[in-house]
């Protein structure tokens, strides 16, 4: 049986390859700005800010958006054995729901057996899957909500986020 540490080894490539295909799509779409992926326990992520939110041409780590892409282990989060599953995840900075996907979540096929190599497969490929594009609409989406409550002028806001001009 995989452990969750061998998991993470395994699909480790394929998620910084998520990640970039998200800064990538996040280059070409917007003005946003990614930073270096970062890997914690179990979780790669990056921060997503407006160029207005860099202090020095440096990333404002009060502000912006965090994409992550994470193994989650059942064990860990509802006690189930031998489980696992794997999520991407948008959240602002302070805590705010931006978006995610996290396959069958709260249904019983949550969790894919750690020890069925095609199922955990399987269920990687759903967040291989996953529209980039949608992932961007969420974050651009998001960006233009705050903005609109922080700045008077809301054609600005516009600028500020989608085209590269």
């Amino acid at each position: 049986m995989a452990n969750i540490e061998e998991i993470c080894e395994r699909y480790e490539d394929r998620i910084r390859k998520i990640l970039d295909a998200i800064r990538l799509e996040l280059h070409e779409q917007t003005t946003l700005k990614c930073g270096d992926v970062c890997e914690m326990e179990q979780q790669w992520s990056m921060l997503v800010v407006s160029p207005q939110d860099m202090i020095d041409n440096k990333f404002d780590l009060e502000q912006g958006v965090d994409i992550s892409i994470e193994v989650i282990d059942s064990e860990e989060h509802d006690g189930e054995e031998d489980g696992v599953n794997f999520g991407i995840n948008l959240s602002a900075i302070g805590g705010g729901i931006v978006g995610g996907l996290t396959p069958y979540n709260y249904t019983e096929r949550c969790w894919a057996d750690r020890s069925d190599a095609e199922a955990v497969e399987e269920r990687f490929c759903i967040i291989e899957q996953a529209d980039l594009g949608e992932l961007t609409h969420l974050v651009v989406d998001w960006y233009r909500q705050e903005r609109e409550e922080n700045v008077a002028n809301v054609d600005e806001v516009q600028d500020v986020v989608v085209g590269n001009d």
